[in-house]
């Protein structure tokens, strides 16, 4: 059984980005967001087939967030993000257009997934969003994978080697 239209560009969102629509959408988003030097879904390898095949996401629109992680500037690059959230969680039919055969109602709920850089982007974005008080960040959760904190000591790992 078909559980997902086939992964596609998010035209009207930042480019570079794709998204994996649910034939049946359970009002749920998987946003994942790539580290340093990335692409939207490379840097997951495969996860758009597997997703797939999991029955907990079988009705969870998943969300392949493109950014230019070489040459952006890192505060422009959490304004961008901080926008796609906001249009995300409020208007997401602006968002994904044109629109498959299917109803899309607001989400009630959206898990980001960040690596590297990316997790330093979704932190200062929703550190942002706190501060500016927005409605919807109750409805976030956000899942770190190998995060960007503060570098490498690399005297203190070639010693412990």
């Amino acid at each position: 059984m078909q559980t997902h239209f086939t992964i596609r560009p998010l035209e009207a969102g930042p480019p570079g980005s794709y998204v994996l629509l649910a034939v049946e959408p359970s009002q749920h988003a998987l946003v994942f967001i790539h580290g340093y030097k990335g692409n939207a879904v490379t840097t997951w390898s495969e996860f758009d087939a597997l997703l797939q095949g999991t029955p907990s996401c079988c009705g969870t629109d998943v969300f392949f967030y493109g950014y230019d992680g070489l040459f952006s500037e890192l505060m422009a690059s959490s304004d961008i993000f901080t926008q796609f959230l906001t249009q995300l969680l409020t208007s997401p039919s602006k968002l994904i257009s044109p629109m498959p055969a299917r109803s899309l109602a607001t989400y009630r709920r959206v898990t980001i997934v960040a690596h590297s850089l990316g997790a330093v982007i979704a932190r200062l974005t929703l550190l942002q969003c706190r501060e500016m008080g927005m409605s919807w960040l109750d409805s976030v959760d956000l899942v770190l994978y190998a995060p960007a904190h503060k570098g490498a000591h690399v005297q203190e790992l070639a010693a412990e080697i």
